[in-house]
């Protein structure tokens, strides 16, 4: 619980900043030169689906904790003055912001896969609750007209259209046509892959590059496939074999009705961010810290108690 609170408030303040230098343009100065993403959130200056996915999945550790502070307490009725007096009107706090930050990135992937996300936590009250109009349903309901709608308006959600608007049969061919080099490079590699953070040179040397000359692709636009040339059949094998330990753990704990409920939560997370994955790079970059945070974790699960 004290995580999930940490993860909201670090990326709010984030948001919050981020928001802030979009607005007035983000500009130059000694230590960060302006990007190609000049327009929208970006956070500390990193690529726009990056960041939010990294604003996607703490607003979806916001909302779990409500799930848990519902279970741990009971709630059954929760008015706006018991929000008031608990930490909920915090994490609500922050998700506005955070709402925000993830509309403003004008992310066509992200900004969808947050939809998503809120229709789980939607279709997860009515799993829980037995009723459709419920406490956690009807932060929900807020959060989709307040935050989505809104302040989509306020922010001029037009921008999201027209991203939207843009996608054409010649620009899917192009990501298309990398997720097929990426592949071809995985044969040519299939292993122990061309490395981490290769693709970009893999691309340099192996890629026949028709018109633009100057254009370098430093993804593969496909998290699976990069994944897959990166690491090889070596390193898959021991990600599948490290995972399988891990969610048999995990579901060995699964003890309680409410718990069992919760997990369907985790489900639809991985299968969100997975079909997001077919058409983004935005989990590659926090994918290596997500993977080493699981490994340090698998080996402190069995230390009974900890000295530091």
């Amino acid at each position: 619980m004290k995580f999930f609170f940490f993860l909201c408030l670090l990326c709010d303040c984030n948001a919050v900043f981020a928001t802030y230098w979009m607005l007035i343009g983000n500009p130059s100065n000694i230590l960060i030169e302006k990007i190609h993403y000049m327009n929208s959130s970006t956070g500390l200056f990193v690529n726009r689906s990056v960041f939010g996915t990294f604003l996607l999945l703490s607003a979806f550790s916001g909302l779990y904790y409500i799930v848990i502070f519902f279970q741990k307490n009971k709630i059954e009725n929760f008015n706006f003055i018991e929000q008031v007096n608990s930490k909920i009107i915090y994490i609500r706090i922050f998700i506005v912001f955070l709402s925000i930050g993830i509309l403003t990135t004008w992310s066509r992937a992200v900004n969808f896969s947050y939809l998503l996300i809120l229709l789980s936590f939607l279709f997860y009250s009515k799993v829980s609750f037995k009723k459709y109009i419920n406490p956690l349903s009807s932060i929900i309901i807020f959060i989709l007209i307040f935050d989505v709608l809104i302040l989509g308006i306020v922010f001029g959600n037009e921008k999201l259209i027209e991203r939207y608007s843009e996608i054409s049969i010649i620009n899917e061919a192009q990501r298309l046509d990398l997720h097929g080099f990426g592949i071809d490079q995985f044969k040519q590699f299939w292993l122990f892959g061309y490395g981490s953070g290769s693709f970009e040179y893999v691309f340099k040397i192996f890629y026949t590059i028709v018109g633009n000359k100057n254009l370098v692709a430093t993804q593969v636009h496909n998290d699976g496939i990069q994944l897959l040339g990166e690491v090889g059949i070596l390193g898959i094998l021991l990600l599948c074999i490290i995972s399988t330990f891990y969610f048999k753990r995990l579901l060995f704990k699964i003890n309680d009705k409410n718990k069992f409920y919760r997990s369907i939560l985790i489900f639809l997370l991985f299968l969100i961010l997975s079909i997001q994955s077919f058409v983004d790079f935005s989990l590659h970059i926090p994918g290596v810290t997500i993977l080493l945070m699981t490994i340090l974790s698998m080996g402190l699960i069995n230390i009974k108690k900890i000295n530091f």
